[in-house]
Parts: C-alpha cells; sequence; structure tokens
C-alpha cells in the first residue's frame, strides 16, 4: 500500500531518538574520524556502521577502509604487522603497528566477514600497505 492510498488522518509521525555524539573537525569516509597520532581506540560500533554499506565478500574494501580511520596512512606505510625481520626486509625492520589496534582491525572485519581467516586477513592487510608503499615511491621519484 502507498502513502496516497492511507488517509491522511491515519497517519502517524514516527520520530527517531537521536544519540548525540561528540563534536568532530574533520571527518574521514562515512564520518568516522581518521585516526590521529597516539589516538585511543575508536568504538567498534563506530567502525562497523562505517563498513555496514559493504558486502561482505568485498573483504579488501572493508579492510581498507577500516584500516585508513584506525591508522594513519604513516603508520600502514612504514610499519609491519609482527615487527619481525623477514627475508625482504633484509637489515631494515619496519616497526610493528600497533598490536592492539591490529586485533581490533582483525575483530571487526572477522565479525563483519566471518570467512575470513587469520592468512587472509594479514594477506589483504599487506596488499593495503604494499599500495600505501609504493604510491609514497612513486611520488617521491618523480
Amino acid at each position: 500500500m502507498t502513502d496516497d492510498a492511507v488517509p491522511s488522518s491515519s497517519r502517524q509521525a514516527v520520530t527517531v531518538p537521536q544519540v548525540a555524539s561528540p563534536p568532530r573537525t574533520a571527518t574521514g569516509s562515512q564520518g568516522v574520524e581518521p585516526a590521529a597520532e597516539g589516538s585511543s581506540q575508536l568504538d567498534d560500533s563506530n567502525l562497523l556502521d562505517a563498513v555496514s554499506h559493504l558486502q561482505s565478500e568485498s573483504v579488501i574494501e572493508i579492510i581498507k577502509l577500516l584500516a585508513f580511520t584506525i591508522f594513519s596512512k604513516e603508520e600502514l606505510k612504514d610499519g609491519s604487522i609482527s615487527g619481525k625481520k623477514s627475508f625482504k626486509s633484509g637489515e631494515a625492520v619496519r616497526p610493528a603497528l600497533d598490536q592492539a589496534k591490529v586485533g581490533q582491525l582483525e575483530r571487526l572485519v572477522r565479525r563483519k566477514c566471518p570467512s575470513v581467516d587469520r592468512r587472509v586477513f594479514v594477506d589483504k592487510l599487506q596488499n593495503v600497505q604494499k599500495v600505501l608503499r609504493r604510491s609514497a615511491a612513486a611520488a617521491k621519484s618523480t
């Protein structure tokens, strides 16, 4: 039934309660404030709201959006997930990302996409980091 078919006398106004939120100066995509240097962890529900419009199949988009919200671009570009020395890293070992934030990111991704395991999560997050590093290197060379 459409609104035109319902007599105006029987329509009822629906009010939606609004929750007060702290004022934000600069917001990232979807109205979630981007991570600032030394910021505390963001609320899980706010972060899940930021990816609620995405399908669970678009894992890379979910990881990218959440990672850029939880971490700064510099943290992602300059850090590694574990901070351990690898064959590729040689002598220059990147500092580890904040493990509490990595855990929060993984928990949120797995809540949105239950089929994602640890290996897939790590691979996708490393791909996001590689793109950042390559774009930074390309910007330096030009």
